[in-house]
């Protein structure tokens, strides 16, 4: 993770954050979890230095540059998950037998045809869910968004733990947000409350003074009509602010589709749901700790596998969406340069996320953090992974080669940087985007 957040830093220097998980798909424990900046217990033994109160708790506003170390962001923060959410959509209109796997194509032009008209980060001609995941089509997701609708789309978020603790056995995990039409109302309302409270009182008080410099009386007439003019056009803006903002709106479901709009979630929970898929359907209970010994040896408890449920979702959606994550690090794929000196019989099942920060003061088309989803083998799953990368931009160019270094070290595989097969993979990756 450091070497990694090192390279980056060098294109852009706000990447200093990221943070990753690795769950065994089969029994929900943790085999390695990782937070950087990176808290160190020695620091906090005796007195506290005060030089590294910066480093730990920076004063004033949040600042990319000096984030702060006190807390785990594998469980602590939350994210937009960019990408990494097509799989739930795709899963979504699968359910609601609205799409076709293979024969269902799409014409991708370079941004879908509803409004907002969203943009897609290609122009990728006509798509089957299969190479629509593994080029990451947004307009595709767009429209099975629109097929299945919104609600089996968060069912399915639901099923797979998004938006809701993992009860992994740490403190002050963070819940994420799972946006739906009832939390849109209750937020929307309270927003507008709000904000025409302050607005009124504004008009209020502006007329208020006007009045105490009016000449005569008739101007004061002319204040009250311009006062109730004023005041009848503000509530007219407020019944179609309300309307807008506190309702369900199409946009919305195309934000969700493609997993930007109001998704919210950690990186735990990201890879709960990435191991939910490799396992066929069984959401477990992450756990770091796997057994309790006392001094003596004697061993007083073993945590076992708890199963949180099994989700809600057939077994032939759950493995059309193993096969098209599969596409994903194939020949075409966003994530096949980092995992094309893999064994055939370690093939990995992937997705890659470029996700809008949605911070104040960010550049919404320069700035974006990487996401990154995958379980290996697909054809028997042992381990899944999840990793962010805060400014990381592209999510196979940051988060991925997290993902990349960890799963050549479990599964024992050369070094990409030393395969003749790799080299020659990698070249002629190079030379398909160059043409």
């Amino acid at each position: 993770m450091e070497q990694n957040l090192q390279r980056l830093q060098q294109q852009n220097p706000k990447a200093k954050v990221a943070s990753a998980v690795v769950l065994n798909v089969k029994t929900g424990e943790v085999l390695a979890m990782a937070s950087s900046p990176a808290l160190n217990p020695d620091d906090w033994k005796g007195n506290f230095k005060p030089e590294l109160t910066d480093y730990y708790i920076p004063q004033g506003s949040y600042d990319p540059m000096k984030p702060g170390a006190l807390s785990n962001r594998a469980i602590q923060s939350t994210y937009p998950p960019g990408s990494t959410f097509k799989p739930i959509t795709g899963m979504a209109a699968l359910e609601m037998g609205v799409m076709d796997p293979l024969h269902d194509l799409v014409n991708c032009s370079g941004s879908y045809w509803v409004a907002p008209f969203i943009k897609c980060t290609g122009v990728h001609g006509n798509v089957s869910y299969y190479n629509a995941l593994a080029v990451s089509c947004n307009t595709y997701f767009q429209e099975m968004g629109r097929r299945a609708g919104k609600d089996e789309i968060i069912h399915v978020a639901s099923e797979f733990g998004l938006g809701s603790r993992t009860g992994i056995d740490l403190p002050y995990e963070e819940k994420g947000l799972l946006p739906t039409a009832a939390w849109k109302k209750e937020i929307g309302t309270a927003l507008l409350k709000r904000k025409y409270e302050r607005l009124f009182k504004e008009l209020d008080r502006k007329y208020a003074n006007l009045m105490l410099d009016a000449a005569d009386a008739e101007e004061r007439q002319k204040l009250e009509r311009k006062k109730d003019a004023e005041k009848a056009q503000l509530e007219a803006e407020r019944k179609i602010d309300y309307n807008f903002n506190t309702n369900w709106q199409p946009y919305n479901t195309f934000n969700m589709s493609i997993g930007q709009g109001d998704n919210d979630y950690t990186v735990i929970q990201l890879a709960n749901y990435a191991a939910t898929i490799a396992n066929g359907g069984f959401l477990m209970k992450p756990h770091v700790v796997k057994k309790i010994v006392s001094h003596e040896g004697k061993v007083l408890k073993i945590i076992k596998p708890e199963v949180v449920h099994e989700v809600d979702i057939s077994p032939l959606s759950i493995a059309e969406t193993k096969r098209a994550m599969l596409a994903v690090t194939q020949p075409g794929g966003t994530a096949y340069s980092l995992f094309s000196h893999f064994p055939a019989d370690i093939q990995v099942g992937a997705k890659t996320g470029t996700a809008e920060t949605g911070r104040s003061g960010d550049n919404p088309r320069k700035e974006y953090h990487g996401v990154f989803i995958a379980f290996a083998p697909v054809d028997n799953p042992q381990i899944a992974m999840a990793a962010v990368v805060e400014y990381g931009n592209a999510g196979y160019a940051s988060a991925g080669y997290l993902v990349r270094d960890v799963f050549e070290q479990y599964f024992g595989v050369k070094d990409h940087l030393t395969s003749p097969e790799a080299e020659k993979n990698c070249l002629n990756e190079v030379a398909r985007i160059l043409t």
